[in-house]
């Protein structure tokens, strides 16, 4: 899980309410609280979760949908961008506000360290949200694992499903020469349907959307009713099956 930078303690106003009280009346109002809230508020805005892959697309199977999430991070920086846009204010203003400090003869000299030291705390946050930073750097390898992982899966598949287009080219070829009924229905989990059903059975388990647009039409072949009544029925059937079975083989990976 690739869980976001936190905002240090030290730039949250809350923080900073409990600390000014010291040097509050003599410094008057420095805006730093108000720089702080703005902080706070773009950090709101942005959607982390969009970060992680599997946070984002819980149980993805499509490599298209992981894509797409993918995109949707990308977008989603615009606002990490608005946000570092805050934390540099902040950092710039509290560096400004060390160093009105420093002349100050009344301010005491604890208060200007601290406010030196939420300068330097909102410089590393910014840096911290560079979009080459290790967060981002996680985000975008949880989309490349997860692609990396449909993609395998979807290979093992298509290993499964080769012997069935290899056989049913096979018998088809025999069924064209000798048409039978007997020999097409087969049995015993052999023969020219028996392989259209075992890859039927194969595409049923596949993600893949092209895949599953031709197992709509490849199921109807593995329904009984689709079977030859009789022997001069085969060869139609035959020709029929082998015509489809050829677009199988470029969508396979």
């Amino acid at each position: 899980m690739n869980l976001p930078p936190p905002i240090p303690k030290s730039l949250t106003k809350a923080e900073w309410d409990k600390n000014k009280g010291v040097f509050a009346k003599m410094a008057g109002e420095t805006g730093v609280g108000a720089a702080m809230k703005d902080v706070d508020d773009a950090y709101k805005a942005v959607s982390w979760v969009k970060f992680d892959a599997i946070q984002a697309l819980p149980g993805a199977k499509l490599i298209s949908v992981v894509e797409a999430g993918e995109k949707d991070a990308a977008k989603e920086t615009t606002k990490v961008e608005l946000l570092r846009t805050a934390v540099k204010d902040l950092r710039d203003l509290t560096a400004k506000t060390e160093q009105t400090f420093k002349k100050s003869k009344t301010i005491p000299a604890s208060s200007t360290k601290y406010v030196g030291k939420v300068s330097a705390d909102a410089d590393v946050f910014w840096i911290t949200l560079k979009l080459n930073s290790v967060f981002f750097t996680e985000a975008h390898k949880s989309f490349t694992e997860l692609k990396a992982s449909l993609l395998k899966n979807q290979q093992v598949g298509a290993t499964k499903m080769k012997p069935y287009i290899k056989s049913l080219t096979d018998y088809g070829k025999e069924l064209l020469g000798k048409p039978s009924v007997v020999d097409y229905v087969g049995g015993g989990g052999k023969g020219f349907h028996q392989g259209i059903r075992g890859l039927s059975a194969a595409l049923a388990l596949q993600t893949d959307v092209e895949l599953g647009k031709f197992y709509v039409k490849w199921k109807l072949f593995a329904q009984d009713s689709f079977r030859p009544t009789d022997d001069t029925q085969v060869k139609a059937k035959v020709v029929t099956v082998l015509k489809e079975l050829a677009n199988l083989g470029p969508l396979l990976p």
